[in-house]
C-alpha cells in the first residue's frame, strides 16, 4: 500500500540535469527518464489533490514546454535513427520504434492540452482548483507516459547499450549538447 503523501513532497522532475551527462548520452537518457517518471507521479498526485500550487504549475509548464520536446527530438532525430542503423534483424526493432514515434506525436498533443490548462490555472493563482477535465488529462498523460517509459527503459535503452558504438555515443552526445547550446569539446 502506497504511503499517503502530498505531491509537493516529490517534485524532482524540475531539477536541472547535469549537462556533463551529455558526455554519456545514454546515462543522460536514463536520468531524464527518471525525471519523466517523477513528473508522472506528480501529475497523478495532483489529479487527486484539491488544487495545484503556483510553483508546481510553473515547473510542470516549463518541463512540458521546453525539456520534454527536446527529449523527444533527441530520441526521434538521433537515438532512434542510430538504432535503426545498428540494429540486427533479430532485434525486430522497427515496429517498436514506429509505435514509440506515434506515441510521441499523441503525447505532444496531450501535453499541449495540459500546458493550456496550466496556463489557465496560473491566471488565477489565488485559487487554483482543477476541473474534472483537467484531472482526467493529467491522469491520462501520466498513464501513457508510464507505459511509454517502460518500453523505452526495458527495450530501447538496453538495445542502445548493446548496439551503439563509442563513436555513435560521442556523436549522439554532441548532437544533444548542440541542441541545448552546449559545446562538449
Amino acid at each position: 500500500m502506497k504511503a499517503q503523501r502530498s505531491y509537493e513532497e516529490d517534485v524532482r522532475f524540475h531539477a536541472e540535469l547535469d549537462i556533463r551527462l551529455l558526455r554519456n548520452p545514454l546515462e543522460f537518457f536514463h536520468t531524464d527518464h527518471a525525471r519523466q517518471s517523477d513528473l508522472c507521479e506528480t501529475l497523478s498526485d495532483i489529479a487527486t489533490a484539491e488544487r495545484i500550487d503556483e510553483e508546481t504549475a510553473h515547473q510542470l509548464l516549463q518541463y512540458l514546454q521546453w525539456e520534454m520536446p527536446l527529449h523527444t527530438i533527441d530520441e526521434e532525430e538521433d537515438l532512434f535513427q542510430l538504432l535503426r542503423r545498428r540494429a540486427r534483424a533479430r532485434d525486430d526493432l522497427e515496429q517498436v520504434l514506429s509505435a514509440l514515434s506515434g506515441e510521441h506525436r499523441a503525447d505532444a498533443e496531450l501535453s499541449g492540452q495540459i500546458c493550456r490548462y496550466l496556463r489557465e490555472l496560473l491566471k488565477n493563482t489565488d485559487n487554483m482548483p482543477l476541473s474534472a477535465e483537467m484531472r482526467l488529462a493529467f491522469m491520462d498523460f501520466s498513464a501513457r507516459q508510464k507505459r511509454h517509459l517502460m518500453v523505452e527503459n526495458t527495450v530501447i535503452m538496453p538495445l542502445a547499450e548493446a548496439r551503439l558504438t563509442a563513436a555513435d555515443r560521442r556523436d549522439l552526445g554532441r548532437r544533444m549538447a548542440a541542441r541545448r547550446g552546449v559545446d562538449l569539446r
